[in-house]
């Protein structure tokens, strides 16, 4: 089966093609200026916010793989559920006492570098 288009045909393709990758690119510009504020807003820090990139990316490869096999509405849909559920997943997991003890670490290391221990009374 050979694909005939026309040339009206094969611009529409293109330009729908360049808003696509225009639409996406400017929504990541977007996000990726933005991290240092949503990071203060939020209150989160460098390792929730790699989990919360991490759990975008899985679910966005996911439904690549979903779209190659189901078409593309459902797929997406999947995708962004997979998306918000990965999200709660990430920060509930990052919450647990684990991280809490790695966080507690990482703050002692910091003061030792700084040569201040962590009482910090007068």
């Amino acid at each position: 089966m050979e694909l005939q288009l026309t040339r009206s045909q094969l611009m529409r393709c293109r330009t729908a093609v360049f808003a696509i990758f225009l639409a996406s690119g400017l929504s990541i510009a977007t996000w990726a200026s933005r991290v240092p504020a949503i990071k203060a807003t939020l209150g989160i820090d460098n390792i929730e916010i790699g989990m919360l990139l991490l759990g975008a990316g899985a679910s966005s490869i996911i439904g690549v793989f979903m779209a190659r096999a189901f078409g593309l509405r459902s797929p997406f849909f999947f995708a962004a559920g997979a998306l918000v559920v990965t999200m709660v997943f990430t920060q509930s997991l990052l919450r647990g006492p684990a991280v809490a003890e790695a966080r507690a670490g990482a703050a002692a290391d910091e003061d030792g570098r700084r040569g201040t221990s962590g009482d910090h009374s007068p």
